[in-house]
């Protein structure tokens, strides 16, 4: 256990994957957060409220990081299941206070910023679902028919596969991911769980036609004037209660 900005951060290790939790009570149900890329939190003040009302666990991805592995996509595919898996032991060891935490196991909801919200979208796409699960997918980018996305991507993934990168996404291969977005893209979501999709009007890489076209049976929000800021989205989704 020890204090990041004044929030109190676990440690554990799942598998191969290293995670962070943050709680002020053990017995309030969970909420899985991915994050997008390069996995930065930057907006504290949202784990404030989030820790309120939950038992929060964000996991960094295989091969990236504190975790061990390979930035790869089968070991990516992983992360969802070995997080479920995980709190469903209703008990995890903290290493730094030498405790054994039990807890209820009781899973509110899974989040997903940018790129992590695509692997929910990958989880729910090959797997039956929790109904009683919420999921959120805040600023998802997959839709490789739109040249600004793939220019994102090409971007993005480029500059994590350099060497100023090269210790932190191993073995990170870039036409994989983007052959994994753009079999996304070629996938329509048609699932009856418990979808939110969040995003800003102004996001020039999500836009509201695609998405509403994507996710037909999904509750869809777009807040007006925010672009691909999912820091932002997020701390306005729980100002104004729009799923918690």
């Amino acid at each position: 256990m020890y204090k990041q900005a004044g929030i109190v951060v676990r440690k554990v290790r799942i598998g191969n994957i290293v995670a962070n939790i943050y709680f002020e009570d053990i017995n309030l149900p969970w909420l899985i957060l991915l994050p997008g890329l390069p996995q930065y939190f930057h907006k504290q003040s949202y784990f404030q409220e989030l820790i309120k009302k939950y038992v929060v666990l964000t996991p960094y991805y295989p091969g990236s990081f504190h975790s061990y592995g390979e930035f790869k996509l089968n070991q990516l595919e992983e992360v969802i299941p070995k997080c479920f898996e995980f709190i469903n032991k209703r008990e995890f060891y903290d290493f730094f206070e030498s405790k054994l935490y039990k807890h209820s196991g009781k899973i509110e909801g899974i989040m997903g910023l940018s790129f992590g919200a695509n692997l929910i979208l990958d989880y729910l796409n090959k797997n039956d679902v929790n109904k009683n699960i919420i999921f959120c997918l805040i600023s998802p980018i997959f839709d490789m028919n739109n040249e600004k996305v793939e220019d994102y991507w090409n971007k993005k993934l480029g500059f994590l596969a350099t060497e100023v990168y090269t210790q932190i996404y191993k073995q990170l291969d870039i036409d994989e991911l983007k052959k994994f977005f753009k079999q996304l893209t070629e996938t329509k979501n048609s699932t009856n769980s418990n979808i939110f999709v969040i995003a800003g009007d102004g996001d020039k890489y999500v836009t509201k036609d695609f998405i509403k076209s994507y996710f037909p049976k999904a509750r869809h929000h777009f807040f007006e004037g925010i672009g691909h800021e999912v820091d932002k989205l997020l701390e306005l989704v729980l100002d104004n209660h729009i799923i918690f």
